[in-house]
């Protein structure tokens, strides 16, 4: 038997005991691949619509893998039990907002959500005519902008077929487009440089987070991101039992989905003391994120009623 391991054992236990999350502090030195880096969030500046991550659906059916209900672990007795709790926050996390006939400027729409070329690609529609669209584009003329904007596929000139979407916390407009990427991107482009209005009008659907919710969840929880990678959730798992502290974890929305956030409470000092030890390592402070996202919302909104 090894004495030394038995003894550093029954220390790390007696600290356990009084609080000391000496098991969390060895998971999180071991699986810093758990603990993701911040950019990890960081949208990808480009021209497609799925670059925006739905965070406005976090609360939704059929969103997540367990809905509204969260699934938890905590001291009981003397050991340690699963549970499950609903959080209000999440009946209306997020919302949808439809203006049926919304008017902007061709040149206003600065994304889409379909092409047959690789939107992910480009960080801007003028980007994306000239090395999608060249021939479109040129020569830079009255009767080349008409041109594309005949074409058939540019469905929101003469439809309700295709419409526009706002993200609150992204603030760009785009146009959810079933076709006509390559001529749109080049009609805008030639009405920008010809100086020429195109008007658009159509319906907008706008996307936003609500400010309460997250405030309140902030104010119940610290939150944190970890990767679901299968071998270090069983270690943080068991490092969790040995602490015997509190928490929740709830999937992040696709595609962000091979993520989870870990939710501490507040108000329980062991879960708070596991909370610091996160924030010691660096792992992303979810509610931080939120909470900036929200700010630009904010901004956003501003900006888009002054249209």
């Amino acid at each position: 038997m090894d004495w030394n391991k038995v003894g550093k054992w029954c220390v790390d236990s007696l600290r356990e005991m009084v609080g000391e999350p000496v098991a969390i502090r060895r998971f999180l030195g071991q699986h810093r691949v758990a603990v993701l880096d911040p950019t990890e969030l960081e949208e990808t500046t480009s021209i497609a619509m799925s670059s925006v991550r739905p965070w406005h659906a976090w609360g939704d059916e059929g969103s997540t893998r367990f809905s509204r209900a969260m699934l938890g672990w905590r001291g009981a007795g003397g050991g340690y039990e699963s549970f499950t709790l609903e959080l209000a926050e999440f009946n209306g996390f997020g919302g949808e907002e439809v203006l049926d006939a919304w008017s902007c400027d061709i040149t206003d729409v600065q994304g889409l959500l379909a092409s047959k070329s690789p939107l992910r690609r480009h960080p801007t529609l003028d980007d994306f005519a000239q090395v999608r669209a060249p021939r479109y584009i040129s020569p830079i003329s009255d009767e080349q902008l008409d041109a594309n904007l005949a074409h058939s596929e540019i469905r929101i000139l003469r439809s309700n077929t295709d419409y526009l979407v706002w993200y609150g916390w992204d603030g760009r407009i785009f146009l959810a487009n079933s076709g006509g990427s390559h001529h749109f991107a080049a009609a805008r482009y030639l009405a920008a440089q010809l100086g020429k209005p195109v008007p658009l009008t159509a319906r907008l659907h706008r996307y936003y987070l609500n400010a309460d919710a997250v405030i309140a969840l902030a104010e119940e929880f610290e939150v944190f991101v970890l990767s679901d990678d299968a071998v270090a959730l069983c270690a943080f798992q068991d490092a969790m039992a040995s602490c015997r502290a509190t928490y929740l974890w709830r999937p992040l929305p696709a595609p962000l989905d091979h993520m989870r956030a870990v939710f501490f409470p507040r108000d329980e000092d062991r879960a708070a003391r596991v909370a610091r030890e996160f924030r010691r390592a660096g792992a992303i402070d979810l509610m931080d994120y939120l909470k900036t996202l929200v700010a630009k919302q904010d901004d956003n909104v501003k900006r888009i009623k002054s249209r």
